[in-house]
């Protein structure tokens, strides 16, 4: 930042203008309010005003009136500000500025204001100052980190450089370790392929040395068996006389087999038959025992109907004795009350013929009727032991006819289990007997195929041995 003076109306006025290469990011303050005490003119405040625009923050001065553009900020770098004296004073009025000359004679007030402002000035270069030396750090130390990142940046490149490099000579050495193992693993092989070459031509020669012998050999043997062809031709016709003669004999046993066959499945016929048999006559068993056990079943009914009907009879017979007991006691009963009845008459005769005789008449009555009572209880109890031995003998009849039933339930079942168990036995034994007979039938046709077999084993043998031997 540059500063100019500028003489308007008589006395310097300050001239801002802002480098654009100095700028940095700082923030200080300065009284828009000055100007309305005379220290700028029109021109000058326009500037202020400019400045203002730029970001800068212009703080109130004790005893300034308001403006409309108190504070604002900017990011800037001032070297100094140098301010002449007060030659004008500058009023607004009306939104008007009327500037006055200074002089000698001047309020006391305004040259207090002035050393104020003076002084404010002089503590704002301090503190740009210091500001300055601020920005000269800030802008070193950044230079520094710059330099130091250059550096970095420089160190990596050159890492990476020699870090290629020495993976280049490692790959150098890798591949030239590889080509010499590939170049002894090369010549390794072609010195194997020549060993095999050379054992091959060994064999080579070796089965050339072996064929000369074996075709002087195939020689010898071709006259060998043009001679023994001629002594093949009079075997083959031998041959053929006893393979002929081997034919028929093979014809025979064929027929043979057949009769065997034949006879083996007239015994299987046989044997199906002996089955049907038995099992027929397991199924005339099997409905035996169902008539059998449809009788048990039948008689089992009859004896239940039976019980039921002398469970009936006697239920029955017990209701007849109970039906007379109880018509006895009515009747009794009756009697009993006709009895009382005719007493009562009597004795309210008695009473209205005579009450002398009443204490007697009742002594009698209480004597009849005590012997009276003395006789019902008798013969009720007669009655209850004669119910009882009926229930008794009802019981008792009830537990025979169980046992009974239940003896003849268990002799039919042990009478059906017998002829069950005798008729399973007989089954088996049937089974078994025609399970061995077919199988003896079995080892029979087995032993004689067996000796067909042998017999036909030993003429085959006779057979090669005939056409060995001619």
């Amino acid at each position: 930042m540059t500063f100019q003076k500028e003489e308007t109306l008589g006395f310097p006025i300050i001239n801002l203008s802002a480098s654009e290469s100095h700028v940095k990011r700082l923030k200080w303050v300065l009284p828009s309010v000055c100007l309305s005490y005379g220290f700028l003119n029109v021109k000058s405040k326009k500037k202020l005003y400019d400045m203002a625009k730029t970001n800068v923050v212009l703080p109130r001065i004790r005893g300034g009136r308001p403006h409309e553009r108190s504070f604002d900020l900017v990011e800037q770098d001032y070297n100094a500000i140098q301010v002449g004296p007060a030659r004008r004073i500058t009023v607004e009025d009306n939104d008007r500025l009327i500037v006055n000359q200074g002089d000698d004679s001047v309020h006391p007030r305004l040259h207090a204001l002035e050393d104020k402002v003076t002084q404010a000035i002089i503590a704002q270069n301090v503190v740009l100052k210091e500001q300055q030396k601020v920005t000269e750090a800030i802008n070193h130390q950044q230079q520094m980190t710059q330099a130091l990142i250059d550096k970095a940046f420089q160190n990596r490149e050159e890492f990476l450089h020699n870090l290629s490099e020495i993976q280049g000579e490692r790959l150098e050495d890798s591949t030239r370790h590889l080509l010499q193992d590939h170049i002894r693993y090369i010549t390794s092989i072609v010195k194997r392929l020549n060993q095999d070459i050379e054992g091959l031509e060994a064999e080579i020669r070796a089965r050339d040395h072996g064929i000369l012998g074996t075709n002087a050999a195939v020689g010898k043997l071709e006259v060998h068996n043009l001679t023994s062809l001629q002594d093949l031709r009079g075997r083959i016709v031998r041959c053929d006389a006893s393979i002929a003669k081997h034919s028929s004999d093979i014809r025979i046993c064929f027929s043979d087999i057949q009769r065997v066959i034949n006879d083996q499945y007239k015994a299987h016929t046989a044997v199906q038959e002996v089955i049907h048999k038995m099992e027929s006559q397991i199924l005339a068993l099997g409905s035996e025992l169902e008539k059998l056990a449809g009788i048990s079943s039948s008689d089992l009914l009859h004896m239940k109907k039976d019980a039921r009907r002398d469970l009936s009879l006697a239920t029955e017979r017990n209701e007849n004795s109970l039906r007379d007991i109880k018509n006895a006691l009515t009747l009794y009963k009756s009697s009993m009350s006709g009895d009382i009845d005719r007493i009562e008459n009597r004795m309210s005769s008695m009473v209205e013929k005579a009450t002398s005789t009443w204490t007697q008449m009742l002594g009698k009555l209480e004597s009849r009727l005590e012997d009276n009572v003395f006789s019902i209880q008798g013969r009720l109890s007669r009655v209850e032991s004669a119910v009882a031995r009926d229930r008794q003998i009802i019981n008792n009849l009830h537990a025979v006819i169980e046992n009974t039933v239940l003896s003849k339930l268990e002799d039919y079942s042990r009478f059906h289990q017998a002829e069950l168990q005798t008729a399973k036995n007989e089954f088996r034994e049937g089974f078994t007997s025609v399970h061995d007979s077919i199988s003896n039938a079995k080892r029979v046709v087995e032993g004689k195929l067996k000796l067909q077999e042998d017999k036909l084993k030993k003429d085959v043998n006779q057979v090669r041995k005939l056409v060995v031997l001619h």
